[in-house]
C-alpha cells in the first residue's frame, strides 16, 4: 500500500472513531423546550416545507444517535421550515433542497396558513423555481440560504402573511430577543404536529466562535485543528441561544428567526448536539441581511426591505 493511501486511511478513521465517540456534543441541523402554539395566535409568515409522500421513517432517529457525524452530512430532514417574503417568494436553507434545485420543483410543496403540520384546511403551494445560494458547503454552513418561488401566489390573511426584511447593512444588537418557531423535534426526540415557539437571544459572533471553538476542542481535537472558525462560524451568520433546556432541533431547519418587532433576521442552519442548550453552544442561523443583494437578486418582482 501506497504511503499516502496509509496516511489518507489513518487520518479517516481516527477521524471516524472520534466522531462516534462524540456523539453527544457534535453538530445538528437541526425547536426544544419551547411552548406550543396556540389555535387562537399564528405565526403568518411560517411555512412547512413538505416532501411529496415522504414520512420520517421509525428507525432515523435510531440512526441519528448512533452515527451523528454521518448523519449531518449524508441524513438531510424529511422536512423543514420557511417564511414567506413575497406574494410568490419563500425563504429557506440551502440544505433543506437536497437534490437538484430543477428536480426539486417537483418534489417539494409549500404548506402555508396553520400551526399544525398536518392540517387539511391548510393552504398547499406547488413550487415553480428554486434559487440556491452557490457558495460551496463541503465543511463550511456559508451560503445557507435558498429562494423558492411558488407556482401561485399566496393569498394574504390573519394567517398568511410575508415577513420584514432588513436593509442589507442592518446589524442586530447582541442580546436582542428574537422569536423562532418550527415544528422539529422536541424532548423526546420526534417531530411535533403543533407549530413551537422559543423567545432567543442573540450572542455576540466572536463569543460564538469561541464556544463552538471550545466544544470542537473537548469533543473532536484533530477537527479543531484542522478547521477554520472564521468560516465554521462566518459574518455571513447569526449566532442565537436559548436559556438552559432550550435550542433548535431536527426538522427546524429553515424556519425564521424573527425580532420582536418583527424583523426577520435568521434562518435557522445549524447548532451542537444534544439539542436543548446542555453544552451552551450557540445555535447558528443564517444572516439574513447579508445576503439582501442575493435575494433581490432572484426575487421578481422584486422584494421590499424595510428602510
Amino acid at each position: 500500500m501506497k504511503p499516502i493511501l496509509r496516511i489518507l486511511i489513518f487520518l479517516f478513521l481516527t477521524i471516524y472513531v472520534e466522531s462516534a465517540q462524540s456523539e453527544k456534543h457534535l453538530m445538528k441541523r437541526q425547536i426544544y423546550g419551547g411552548w406550543q402554539s396556540s389555535d387562537s395566535h399564528y405565526y403568518p409568515y411560517q411555512v412547512y416545507l413538505r416532501r411529496n409522500g415522504w414520512q420520517r421513517p421509525s428507525w432515523l432517529p435510531t440512526i441519528a444517535h448512533s452515527l451523528p457525524y454521518i448523519t449531518n452530512w449524508f441524513v438531510m430532514p424529511f422536512h423543514c421550515g420557511g417564511v414567506i417574503i413575497s406574494e410568490y417568494h419563500v425563504l429557506t436553507a440551502a440544505h433543506c433542497i437536497l437534490g437538484n434545485p430543477e428536480s426539486e420543483v417537483n418534489r417539494i410543496e409549500v404548506v402555508a396558513g396553520s400551526n399544525k403540520r398536518i392540517d387539511s384546511s391548510a393552504v398547499v403551494h406547488k413550487v415553480q423555481s428554486i434559487a440556491v445560494h452557490d457558495q460551496p458547503r463541503f465543511f463550511y454552513d456559508i451560503g445557507d440560504i435558498a429562494v423558492i418561488k411558488v407556482a401561485e401566489p399566496f393569498k394574504f390573511s390573519s394567517k398568511i402573511q410575508p415577513v420584514k426584511l432588513p436593509k442589507h447593512n442592518y446589524v442586530v444588537a447582541p442580546r436582542t430577543p428574537v422569536v423562532v418557531t418550527g415544528w422539529g423535534e422536541t424532548e423526546d426526540m420526534y417531530s411535533v404536529d403543533y407549530l413551537h415557539v422559543l423567545v432567543m437571544r442573540v450572542v455576540e459572533i466572536e463569543q460564538c466562535r469561541k464556544s463552538w471553538l471550545k466544544l470542537y476542542r473537548q469533543t473532536v481535537p484533530l477537527h479543531s485543528y484542522l478547521l477554520d472558525f472564521k468560516k465554521l462560524v462566518h459574518d455571513s451568520m447569526i449566532c442565537i441561544q436559548g436559556r438552559g433546556g432550550q435550542s433548535i432541533c431536527a426538522g427546524d431547519s429553515g424556519g425564521p428567526a424573527v425580532t420582536i418587532d418583527g424583523l426577520l433576521v435568521g434562518i435557522v442552519s445549524f447548532g451542537s448536539r444534544p439539542c436543548g442548550n446542555e453544552n451552551k453552544t450557540p445555535d447558528v442561523f443564517t444572516r439574513v441581511a447579508y445576503y439582501i443583494p442575493w435575494i433581490k437578486k432572484h426575487t421578481e418582482p422584486e422584494i421590499e426591505v424595510v428602510q
